[in-house]
């Protein structure tokens, strides 16, 4: 019973993506664009993702789910679908991760991903 309990634990708080709680651009280090994350009950940072003309680098620990990772642009495709930006793996099809955010948020972040909108 415990082992069920957890399993639905963690697919309620694993369908409540984060939001961005802060964005902007740095010009430092050949320019990132930098998003801070939230998690959605508590309202509390977990997480950053920068973007650079190149690169993808994230980190994150928001409700339970606990992600690092830097890949290549070239190398994940976005989607922005309810509100919701989702990052995958070309190769693999894998969600990298999603975020909640607002139309106006997303296009400022679609300057920087270039065309790696599916």
């Amino acid at each position: 019973m415990k082992i069920l309990t957890g399993l639905i634990a963690s697919i309620l708080v694993s369908s409540t993506p984060p939001y961005i709680s802060n964005y902007h651009y740095d010009p430092g280090f050949g320019g990132w664009f930098k998003i801070i994350l939230a998690e959605q009950r508590s309202k509390k940072e977990c997480g950053s993702i920068n973007i650079s003309a190149n690169q993808i680098n994230f980190t994150f620990s928001c409700n339970g789910e606990i992600g690092k990772g830097s890949i290549p642009l070239s190398r994940i495709y976005f989607e922005y679908k309810n509100n919701i930006l989702s990052a995958q793996n070309k190769q693999s099809g894998k969600n990298i991760f999603s975020i909640y955010c607002s139309n106006e948020q997303f296009e400022k972040i679609k300057l920087y991903i270039g065309n790696n909108m599916q």
